[in-house]
């Protein structure tokens, strides 16, 4: 449950980065598959 209070943050802040002048792209996904944690977080710009 601790990253679904989160999620809410880590859209706003997609979004905001898309939506920059320069736009990066903020991706998080799932390190091991079909589990939910651990997350690997992506940041390209």
């Amino acid at each position: 449950m601790l990253i679904g209070r989160f999620s809410t943050t880590f859209s706003a802040l997609a979004e905001t980065l898309d939506n920059q002048e320069e736009p990066e792209k903020l991706t998080i996904e799932p390190t091991v598959k079909n589990q939910s944690l651990p997350l690997a977080v992506f940041l390209c710009g």
